[in-house]
């Protein structure tokens, strides 16, 4: 009984009180943020810290997929933060992005993806706010795969209130895509038609690769 008062008092103690927080994981543009939330950990003894609350109050960033912060008896944490990765440009935004698991998100800092995507409303709006039935993950790995196929890039990828999914490719193509299944299959298949032909999109006004072992082309008039 002594020992484990001993050891509660010593726990509990300023002298157990955070001194340093290192972070791992948060980019330069959240580093404010994330340092205003972690700033309140500082003399506060390691017991009495509100872990679940830190983790909170780090992943209420729409950005942020994960936050799990560690510490230890002798004055020091770690907090660890992971980011979700954005796959795609949200049409008409300039801080909000389509990520790889689905969700949309706010970036305080422009991200690169070279893919624009057209969600269905009230979808279009960061993740906090998203209900529903409505899964993305389908359209979102759509995008990341497009993102790595060169002949892809400045596309827009649109999903319609059914769950079709629609491809412009420049100004003129449209690449309709059917629904999120056989995703490879409908990618290689567009892929060997831009092969066969390197100015397909100058040459054409549609694609549909639906049924990707026949892939189906309307030339220009």
């Amino acid at each position: 009984m002594f020992l484990g008062n001993t050891l509660a008092g010593l726990v509990l103690s300023p002298v157990t009180a955070v001194r340093t927080v290192r972070v791992v994981g948060a980019p330069q543009w959240d580093e404010l943020r994330v340092q205003s939330i972690l700033e309140g950990l500082k003399a506060t003894p390691v017991l009495a810290i509100d872990v679940a609350k830190v983790e909170t109050e780090v992943q209420a960033a729409s950005s942020v997929d994960s936050a799990r912060l560690s510490r230890t008896p002798f004055g020091s944490a770690k907090l660890e933060v992971v980011y979700r990765q954005p796959v795609a440009r949200v049409m008409g935004s300039k801080s909000l992005f389509f990520c790889a698991d689905g969700k949309t998100a706010e970036f305080l800092e422009p991200q690169t993806p070279a893919i624009t995507v057209k969600l269905p409303e009230p979808s279009a709006q960061p993740v906090a706010t998203l209900a529903g039935a409505w899964d993305f993950s389908g359209l979102a790995n759509v995008c990341r795969k497009l993102e790595n196929l060169p002949f892809a890039k400045d596309w827009i990828v649109e999903m319609n209130a059914f769950g079709s999914v629609f491809l412009q490719a420049g100004p003129v193509v449209v690449i309709e895509f059917g629904d999120t299944s056989k995703i490879d299959e409908k990618l290689d298949a567009l892929a060997a038609l831009f092969e066969d032909h390197h100015d397909l999109l100058d040459r054409v006004r549609s694609i549909n690769v639906t049924a990707p072992a026949r892939p189906m082309v309307v030339p220009l008039r």
